[in-house]
């Protein structure tokens, strides 16, 4: 029988486990050929069609609107978000990417955060945790199996950590398993690829620094505006961000967003693991009585 422990270590997916080889999708020539692969679109008839030869599975991608210093747009995490899993439902064939859900938690009970800034947005995680399973039940009631919840923001991974195992206790009975593709910052990866650069992590920084502008730069160089990036430490602080974003490059980027994939990859790899261990467990108990 499926343990809960097995369920409960899907939801907690990160960047921190061992990446994992996907396990083999269904023949690449047989993956349905769609205009794309963002639900939103998609017809009605392309989703069924689609679901009818195989596709089971759609990221759930939550981001922010949040200031990340003074030369990120505020949308930044959207846009990376947008890329990695893109770039994972092409390379898979067989997922569909829901709409971006725009928001996270940005403040806690002594702090304003981010929310300094003007332009930052603010959702509790309670509020996060009930929208996530109002949309994923949405999804499970047209026949999607496997549902990833992707995310690069560390409060809101905490809410869907939580989320995604409550809908796995009541949901993995019926062959639906919910994972958490948690693509925070990694700091033990972050070490080694700013090593390769010749750079360290205390010019990193951990917000609005240097691999999170190295990644917009690599992916959507029009959110990152030059003029107004900082270039001294005071200007740094003054912009609510940290490190030495004006060492980053898109190099660097594409390194850390390929290695975001392939976490997203091995997180779809291992949900659908899971499903079929589910499916096999189920299938050996309504045998058994047979058998005797």
């Amino acid at each position: 029988m499926l343990s809960l422990h097995r369920l409960a270590s899907v939801a907690a997916l990160t960047l921190s486990c061992t990446i994992i080889q996907p396990t083999a999708s269904p023949a690449a020539a047989d993956a349905p050929a769609l205009p794309s692969v963002w639900l939103a679109d998609l017809t009605w008839l392309e989703l069924r069609t689609a679901m009818q030869q195989g596709v089971d599975t759609v990221l759930l991608p939550l981001g922010g609107i949040e200031a990340r210093g003074s030369h990120l747009v505020l949308g930044a995490n959207n846009r990376v978000l947008t890329t990695i899993a893109t770039a994972a439902a092409k390379k898979d064939q067989w997922t569909l990417v829901a709409p971006v859900v725009p928001f996270a938690p940005e403040i806690s009970d002594d702090s304003l955060g981010t929310l300094r800034w003007p332009g930052t947005l603010h959702m509790s995680p309670d509020s996060i945790g009930s929208l996530v399973a109002e949309v994923t039940a949405s999804l499970k009631v047209h026949g999607i199996h496997h549902l990833i919840l992707l995310t690069n923001q560390p409060a809101a991974a905490d809410a869907l950590r939580d989320t995604a195992r409550a809908l796995n206790k009541s949901w993995a009975v019926e062959g639906v398993v919910v994972g958490l593709a948690d693509v925070s910052p990694d700091s033990a990866f972050e070490k080694d690829l700013l090593a390769k650069f010749r750079l360290t992590p205390e010019q990193n920084g951990d917000h609005g620094g240097l691999i999170e502008t190295a990644e917009m730069l690599a992916c959507c160089s029009d959110g990152v505006r030059q003029s107004t990036l900082p270039r001294t430490p005071g200007a740094v602080e003054a912009s609510g961000a940290s490190g030495r974003p004006d060492l980053a490059s898109s190099d660097i980027g594409r390194a850390s967003l390929e290695h975001k994939i392939t976490s997203v990859l091995a997180t779809i790899a291992e949900v659908r693991s899971v499903a079929a261990e589910i499916k096999a467990d189920q299938a050996q108990e309504d045998s058994a009585p047979a058998a005797q």
